[in-house]
C-alpha cells in the first residue's frame, strides 16, 4: 500500500476491507481447522449428508406434497393441465422451492435486523486509563479521524453481514434447485454443498498461517497470557503515532486454541525522562 505525505497508510477501498474482514472471519472461525484433511473430509461428508436428508429429502419433500394437496383441493389440477399441460405433481416441488427460499430469506433478514446497532457498537469503544485499567469512552470524546474510522468499520461490518446473509440464502436456494431439478436426487445437492466446503477448506488451510500467530511471534505476551494475566498491555514501537486508536486482539497458540486473557493495544508509552533535564 502506498502512503501519503503525512506518513499515514493509504486507506483501502471499502470493498477490499469488507472482503478482507470476511476472509479473516471465515478462516479463523472455522472449527475444523484443527483437524487434518482426511478427518475434515469425513466430517463434511457426514454433516452434509445429515443436513441434506433433513432439509431436502424430508422438509422440502413434505412441503411439496402439502402444496400439491392444496392445489388439488383448490381445483388447480385441471387448470394446470388444460392451460399448460402440466401435472400438479410437476408444479408442486417448484412451488415448494419458492416458498422455502422466501422463508429462508425472511429468517436471514430478521436475523440481520436484530444485529448490533450503531449506537450499541459505539459503547464498546474502550481505552486504557492513566491508572492502567480499561474504561469506556463516548464516541464524542475521540478525535474526528478516529470517529470517521469507527463509522467506516461499522459500515464495513454491516455490509459484510448483509453479504453473508445473501450468500446463505443463495446457497440454500441453489441446493434446493439441484434437488428439485433432478427430481429428488439427493446426490445433486450433497455433491454441490460438499464441493463448496472442500474448496473452502483447502483455501482456509493455505491462508491459515496468515491469521494465526506462533508462540515465537510474541513470546513475552504469550508467556504473560499463559501465566494467567487477564490484561496484557502491548505498546506500539517507538515513533508510532500516540493518537492511534487503541484496539484489542486475541492470540492463539500453535494448535489454534485461543489463549486466555485479553491483549489491549494502548497508546505509545511516553519516553522516559532524562536525568538532569
Amino acid at each position: 500500500a502506498g502512503s501519503s505525505g503525512s506518513g499515514e497508510l493509504a486507506e483501502l477501498p471499502m470493498w477490499r476491507e469488507i472482503a478482507a474482514d470476511m476472509q479473516a472471519r471465515n478462516v479463523v472461525g472455522n472449527p475444523a481447522r484443527l483437524l487434518n484433511f482426511p478427518q475434515e473430509v469425513l466430517l463434511l461428508g457426514v454433516g452434509h449428508l445429515a443436513q441434506e436428508m433433513l432439509l431436502r429429502a424430508v422438509l422440502l419433500t413434505l412441503l411439496g406434497r402439502w402444496l400439491g394437496d392444496r392445489l388439488y383441493e383448490a381445483g388447480w389440477d385441471a387448470l394446470l393441465y388444460d392451460g399448460f399441460g402440466m401435472e400438479v405433481d410437476d408444479v408442486a416441488p417448484w412451488g415448494a422451492l419458492v416458498l422455502a427460499s422466501v422463508a429462508k430469506g425472511a429468517l436471514v433478514a430478521r436475523r440481520l435486523g436484530n444485529g448490533p446497532r450503531k449506537g450499541a457498537m459505539q459503547l464498546q469503544v474502550k481505552r486504557v486509563s492513566k491508572e492502567g485499567s480499561m474504561e469506556s469512552v463516548g464516541l464524542e470524546t475521540l478525535g474526528e479521524e478516529q470517529q470517521r474510522k469507527i463509522a467506516r468499520n461499522i459500515e464495513c461490518f454491516a455490509a459484510s453481514r448483509r453479504y453473508d446473509g445473501a450468500k446463505e440464502v443463495y446457497e440454500s436456494a441453489a441446493a434446493s434447485f439441484a434437488f428439485v431439478a433432478t427430481h429428488g436426487n439427493l446426490a445433486a445437492p450433497l455433491a454441490g454443498t460438499a464441493l463448496v466446503d472442500l474448496v473452502f477448506s483447502t483455501y482456509q488451510r493455505v491462508l491459515r498461517k496468515r491469521y494465526f500467530i506462533r508462540d515465537d511471534g510474541l513470546p513475552d505476551v504469550m508467556r504473560k497470557l499463559r501465566d494467567g494475566a487477564k490484561d496484557v498491555e502491548v505498546f506500539p514501537p517507538p515513533g508510532a503515532a500516540a493518537e492511534a486508536a487503541p484496539g484489542c486482539a486475541t492470540f492463539r497458540g500453535p494448535d489454534g486454541s485461543p489463549a486466555p486473557g485479553l491483549v489491549t493495544f494502548a497508546h505509545a508509552r511516553p519516553p522516559p525522562a532524562e536525568d538532569g533535564g
